[in-house]
């Protein structure tokens, strides 16, 4: 069998997808499976899957392919050669993906069918799912419907955490240690950057404090007793992670990355619908969403809305954390945790 598998989007995503892999990996060893995803992603994959058959190129790129003819022929080319049996589109894929799973002509090519898709009738089986399920369960359904129709037998009722020790190695939480990461893959996703500055500097007067660099933090005001890291792989930055008695971020990639290993972290949600919400370790993670909000969630479920909708007070799902909130948030959910 050689099953293509779309993915091609932001590490976060990728992370709750990365169970899938995994599992149809180990469960049927002879298959052959062919990822495509993005270069920030394919890290998550390299325990699981051999460079040959992981294919990236940046989100942006495949799902603007459509208007570039060479590019789209490239990719093209790469899924004529895997000679595919099967595709499992993944939740959040475009229409490129669609568009590619149906040249590749496989008997059978599983996914959800979101209003946003143009490219119609790419599918042999659409996995009708409530649209409030968890994102990492979503993808986990349509992998069991996959098996099912390909005659695989039963699959587990619910996705385990992905395993991310190939990445963090023999990294062992510090007590005490906080890492802090100011990122998100958009901007309407972030919480001030001045305030993660303050809120450095502060928790810097009583614990180890570990910043991720970000290009757009301007991190200038950053106390001397701040430790500035910059890690120069996703194996770096999980490493680092591992390490930590805690996260302090955004909605994003990290916050998953925490969730799958367990280290307890505070998250500002911001515009993010909480089907996001972790899963795994979730009693670790502390979710700050702004109370009594008629916008939120900002982005509905399909995709993201990609700017803050609020017109009359922007950005106020984060403005509504003040420094000394996160602050005291931080310190109580450190101290629930120390020693756990």
């Amino acid at each position: 069998m050689k099953l293509g598998i779309f993915k091609v989007n932001q590490l976060g995503d990728n992370v709750v997808f990365l169970p899938v892999v995994q599992a149809l990996r180990r469960r049927f060893p002879a298959w052959r499976l062919d990822l495509f995803t993005s270069p920030v992603a394919a890290e998550l994959f390299a325990a699981d899957l051999p460079p040959a058959q992981i294919h990236a190129m940046p989100t942006a790129e495949f799902n603007g392919a459509w208007k570039r003819p060479a590019t789209l022929a490239r990719l093209w080319r790469e899924v004529a050669r895997a000679r595919l049996d099967a595709t499992l589109i993944a939740d959040d894929q475009g229409n490129v993906a669609h568009l590619l799973a149906r040249l590749a002509g496989g008997r059978v090519r599983v996914g959800i069918l979101p209003r946003f898709i143009k490219m119609r009738g790419g599918l042999t089986d659409i996995v009708p799912l409530a649209p409030t399920l968890p994102v990492a369960q979503v993808n986990w359904e349509i992998a069991r419907a996959l098996v099912h129709r390909l005659g695989g037998g039963d699959w587990p009722a619910t996705p385990p955490a992905p395993d991310l020790a190939h990445l963090s190695g023999d990294a062992v939480p510090v007590a005490g240690r906080i890492v802090i990461h100011s990122g998100a893959s958009l901007a309407y996703k972030r919480w001030l950057p001045e305030r993660f500055v303050a809120l450095a500097n502060r928790l810097a007067e009583r614990f180890e404090v570990l910043w991720i660099e970000q290009p757009h933090t301007p991190a200038a005001e950053l106390s001397p007793q701040v430790q500035r890291v910059a890690p120069a792989s996703l194996g770096a930055f999980v490493t680092t992670l591992r390490s930590a008695s805690l996260l302090v971020g955004n909605n994003s990639g990290p916050m998953n990355l925490a969730a799958a290993m367990g280290c307890p972290a505070v998250i500002l949600s911001g515009p993010s619908h909480p089907v996001w919400d972790p899963i795994w370790h979730a009693d670790r993670i502390l979710i700050l969403r702004a109370p009594g909000l008629a916008c939120l969630p900002c982005d509905p479920l399909e995709r993201p809305a990609g700017f803050c909708q609020n017109a009359a007070e922007p950005m106020a799902c984060m403005t509504h954390w003040s420094v000394d909130d996160v602050a005291g948030r931080t310190v109580a959910w450190l101290e629930r945790w120390a020693g756990q």
